[in-house]
C-alpha cells in the first residue's frame, strides 16, 4: 500500500480529524511565528493510525492543504517531536508560502521529502498495552484478531506487553509487539 493509496482512502470524518499545531509547521520551516493568524486554516490533518501515550494521542497523520495530500507525520511517543515527511518540494513550498501569507516571507526550505508513491508498511505497531485505543484494529500473522484483555505482568505500571486475543476462534496469549494495527482507511 502506498501513501497515495492511503490519501485516497483515509477517513476524513470529524472523528478522525486532528488539531493542527500551526506552530509545529512554522518550526518545521524555521519560520518565526510571533504574530500570525490561524483562523480558517486551509490545512487539515487526519489520523492514519494512533495510540495513547501517557496523556496524549500520538501516531501517524496525513496533512492536506486545500484537500490535497502534502505530507505525513510521525510522533511515536508523547514527548517526541512530530516528524514531518513532505511528499515533494512543491507540496512543501505551497505550505510554506501559505504560512508566509499568515506572516513574513522567507524563501529557504529545510524539510525532509518522501515520495507519495513509496511503499509503506500495511500497518503500524503499538508497544505497550496501555497505549491501545478502542479504534485500534489489530491483526496477528496477517489475520484480524480481537483483543480479549490485557495480561498484567507488572502491576498497573502501563508497560505490559502481553495480551489475550481471539485468533482464528481460539484464545491465545500474544505479545503486543507481534501485532500489526490497521491504518484508518475506509472500505470501498
Amino acid at each position: 500500500m502506498t501513501l497515495l493509496e492511503i490519501s485516497k482512502k483515509i477517513d476524513k470524518s470529524e472523528n478522525n480529524k486532528d488539531y493542527i499545531n500551526i506552530e509545529d509547521l512554522f518550526n518545521e520551516f524555521r519560520i518565526a511565528y510571533e504574530n500570525y493568524i490561524d483562523d480558517d486554516l486551509k490545512i487539515e490533518a487526519y489520523w492514519i493510525g494512533n495510540w495513547y501515550c501517557t496523556d496524549s494521542y500520538v501516531g501517524f497523520k496525513m496533512y492536506f492543504f486545500n484537500d490535497e495530500p502534502v505530507c505525513y507525520s510521525v510522533q511515536e511517543y508523547r514527548k517526541a517531536k512530530e516528524k514531518f515527511y513532505w511528499f515533494n518540494e512543491d507540496c512543501a513550498l505551497k505550505v510554506k508560502k501559505y504560512l508566509f501569507e499568515l506572516l513574513i516571507e522567507d524563501e529557504e526550505t529545510n524539510v525532509e521529502y518522501i515520495d507519495i508513491n513509496q511503499e509503506v508498511n500495511n500497518g503500524y505497531q503499538i508497544y505497550y498495552n496501555s497505549n491501545i485505543l478502542r479504534q485500534n484494529q489489530p491483526t496477528y500473522k496477517g489475520k484480524d484478531v480481537t483483543i480479549i484483555n490485557r495480561v498484567r505482568e507488572k502491576g498497573d505500571l502501563g508497560i505490559d506487553t502481553k495480551l489475550k486475543i481471539n485468533y482464528e476462534g481460539k484464545e491465545k496469549i500474544a505479545d503486543i509487539r507481534d501485532l500489526v494495527f490497521k491504518y484508518y482507511l475506509k472500505e470501498k
